[in-house]
């Protein structure tokens, strides 16, 4: 369960844009910069629903939120990439943000409906690095969008 940061939600008049990968309300225009991980190597933006009364947010997804899913913990070897989450159908933001949307909300799991925006540092998939891990092009740093993974969430479970 998220905080529900009324303190900071009850003083602004409009409801956030999106929230980010600790369910913090943001009430600024989404970008990959804006995220907790100013390090995030991938950066999701999704659409996602409350499980029990189907409230939609738009969240943000990095390496912060997906730690079991994508790291082995035992040999610190990274497994996948949110980008294969993407592709296989099992990215889960958890919890929705606690807004009490309804009395279960803050309790039950969310379902990732869509995914909004993609951005990944070319790093992530070895581009503009050499085999020795070297990077070669300083902007294999940046991160970039690929609308290619921008898509329905499938329901693979």
């Amino acid at each position: 369960m998220h905080c529900s940061y009324d303190d900071i939600r009850e003083r602004i008049q409009e409801p956030p844009k999106w929230f980010d990968e600790f369910a913090v309300p943001r009430y600024c225009e989404f970008s990959p910069k804006k995220v907790a991980s100013i390090h995030a190597r991938e950066v999701v933006l999704v659409l996602i629903k409350c499980q029990h009364c189907e409230k939609k947010f738009e969240v943000a997804f990095t390496e912060l939120n997906l730690i079991d899913e994508l790291w082995d913990r035992s040999t610190r070897k990274k497994l996948k990439n949110i980008s294969d989450l993407i592709e296989d159908g099992t990215l889960r933001y958890g919890d929705p943000p606690n807004v009490g949307c309804c009395g279960s909300g803050p309790t039950m799991n969310s379902v990732a409906i869509r995914v909004l925006e993609y951005w990944y540092r070319p790093i992530v998939r070895g581009e503009g690095v050499s085999s020795t891990g070297t990077v070669t092009d300083r902007n294999a740093l940046e991160l970039t969008r690929d609308a290619s993974l921008e898509r329905e969430i499938s329901r693979n479970r």
